[in-house]
């Protein structure tokens, strides 16, 4: 009678076993997603930083003001949210040229980059095409 008993069904080690299989796979599964989510936000985070990045130097050489060198911090919104901005302009050994740096983050105090981003801005002056030879 033994024999049937053992053949009707599981044991409870074998349960608990089989328990234990499904927990860990389970677990692992927790993991991946988790890790898949992380790097989905982190790929969200830097290319909506690069084009608030992008968008900043664009008015920049829209503005067509000739700024100071400087660092400035900004804040912009994109994608629903608030973005912060250290900007970052230098001279360079061309005095009709500035180098600007921009690094956008996700958190005010600016200790997660979301995006990098540099430019040039040049300054251009009229100068004489030599055309006009005063023919007319």
């Amino acid at each position: 009678m033994s024999e049937n008993r053992r053949q009707q069904g599981f044991t409870l080690l074998e349960i608990l076993a089989a328990l234990v299989i499904v927990a860990i796979g389970i677990a692992a599964m927790s993991k991946v997603i988790g890790n898949a989510a992380s790097i989905l936000q982190a790929n969200e985070n830097r290319l909506i930083g690069t084009w608030v990045a992008s968008n900043r130097l664009t008015e920049i050489r829209l503005s067509r003001i000739w700024p100071a060198a400087a660092e400035t911090d900004l804040e912009a919104s994109m994608g629903g949210r608030p973005w912060y901005i250290r900007e970052k302009i230098t001279t360079t050994t061309d005095p009709d040229l500035l180098r600007v740096d921009i690094e956008v983050y996700t958190d005010q105090d600016h200790t997660r980059s979301a995006a990098k981003l540099f430019g040039y801005l040049a300054r251009f002056t009229p100068t004489d095409s030599g055309d006009d030879h005063g023919d007319h």
